[in-house]
């Protein structure tokens, strides 16, 4: 069975799209993998670090190596992306195609624009976990950790939905412009199933924090207690449980 160019070039943009995609879930599911035995520190450092720092530092070191995989992917996805859009462009067939072929050629050149980026900038977890490392003092640092966990993982919240809803938006926008036809269903679905997986799946920094909270050491936690004394009156009171 024979085949022809344009057939050829959407095998390889649908194999680029979910391949790259499957790398970049993979890349960052291994960021909120918990800390173990094997964490490395510098034999000098006298102070253990904390369990915050632990898990601070694993998921900037994941973060990295799933920037650097992403970068790689977006580039990889882009340069397909182009190439099908232009293709595309030079077959003279009806406006439909032509905007189709406008519309992949745009999402291509975004692509490796946004490739272009992750490899030459710092994801905010790095910067983040660099200028911590910087304290000097032990506890001010795991406090540091706590709050930078914690900031993370809402803005990585944030950030999914945000950017599930762009992927939708695209999706739609490339079933209206390309159409729904067997022949042109596969960037659109593309870009749908990964709009529904940043819907639903939690990103690394929300996973790393939500086990860091679970895994930490139980903190006495004071609560004031208000209400009427039985003779009448008030009770004001404060207790703690250890």
């Amino acid at each position: 069975m024979k085949y022809s160019v344009k057939q050829v070039l959407k095998a390889a943009v649908s194999i680029l799209v979910i391949v790259g995609s499957a790398v970049q879930i993979f890349a960052e599911e291994r960021a909120a993998v918990p800390p173990g035995i094997g964490f490395q520190q510098d034999e000098q450092e006298r102070n253990q670090p904390s369990l915050a720092e632990q898990y601070l530092f694993r998921l900037a070191k994941k973060s990295k190596t799933g920037r650097r995989v992403g970068g790689g992917v977006c580039l990889a996805a882009g340069g397909g992306l182009l190439a099908y859009g232009i293709s595309m462009l030079n077959k003279e067939e009806d406006t439909i195609t032509q905007i189709g072929g406008l519309f992949v050629v745009i999402c291509g050149g975004g692509s490796l624009a946004a490739g272009a980026f992750l490899l030459a900038r710092q994801g905010p977890t790095e910067r983040t976990n660099r200028q911590i490392q910087a304290i000097a003092d032990p506890a001010q640092r795991e406090r540091a950790c706590e709050d930078a966990l914690a900031r993370l993982a809402k803005k990585g919240r944030k950030g999914r939905i945000s950017g599930g809803g762009l992927l939708a938006l695209m999706a739609v926008s490339a079933a209206a412009s390309m159409g729904v036809e067997d022949s042109h269903i596969i960037v659109p679905a593309s870009l749908g199933a990964v709009a529904l997986y940043s819907f639903l799946v939690k990103s690394p920094a929300e996973k790393a924090n939500r086990a860091y909270l679970e895994k930490r050491p139980l903190r006495p936690t004071p609560t004031l207690v208000f209400g009427l004394a039985p003779r009448g009156g008030f009770r004001l009171g404060l207790s703690m449980q250890f």
